[in-house]
């Protein structure tokens, strides 16, 4: 079943944004994932104005991280509740779990801090998750499953190029340190989605 519009723009504001890591996030993750008040704002724009040469800051690098590990959640969340297959269900509920802790994890360093998340100036996060789950909930059955298995084996083999490029980008030791913790999880990800895909091949065979 298709969603309507508004539900999916309700989806991507509150909890979505890139289903890959690659650019950064919506402007909802970024306020959901700092704590900084007003009175904390000239300390959050010190820390935020650190930038690698290669024009990645540290506030780009973690509204990335928390806006791929958003989309994670939603996409996941919807596979684990209409996927077919009872692994590819319990899959999604590896993705909500682990990328539900990362969350969680992104935003408690960003308030450590004083860092505001902010999406790099590029980003198309928010429209490529949207377009992936109205792709995803227009599909049913091993359509779906193996749709859903497919995109997460390209996104996360996105995912840990972009995390490996961050961790060289990050110019906080601790954020470097976030994003490098991630790469043997996205790993995880990775094989696992490819041992679905080989599997449900197999089936269809």
């Amino acid at each position: 079943m298709k969603l309507k519009g508004w539900i999916l723009a309700g989806a991507v504001a509150t909890a979505v944004a890139c289903s890959s890591k690659k650019d950064a996030s919506t402007a909802d993750s970024t306020s959901s994932a700092s704590t900084t008040t007003p009175a904390d704002s000239g300390a959050a724009a010190s820390s935020s104005a650190s930038t690698s040469p290669g024009g990645t800051s540290d506030a780009n690098i973690l509204a990335q991280e928390s806006d791929g590990d958003s989309a994670e959640v939603v996409i996941g969340g919807y596979a684990r509740t209409h996927a077919s297959d009872p692994q590819v269900k319990a899959y999604g509920k590896l993705l909500v779990d682990d990328h539900g802790k990362g969350k969680r994890e992104v935003a408690s360093l960003a308030k450590k801090l004083s860092i505001t998340p902010v999406p790099a100036a590029d980003d198309t996060a928010s429209q490529e998750t949207a377009h992936t789950m109205d792709h995803l909930t227009a599909l049913k059955g091993y359509d779906f499953d193996t749709a859903f298995v497919k995109h997460e084996i390209v996104d996360h083999q996105t995912d840990i190029a972009d995390a490996q490029k961050a961790a060289a980008a990050a110019q906080n030791p601790q954020v470097k340190s976030l994003v490098e913790k991630s790469l043997p999880e996205l790993k995880k990800h990775l094989d696992r989605a490819q041992a679905l895909d080989k599997k449900l091949s197999a089936k269809k065979g």
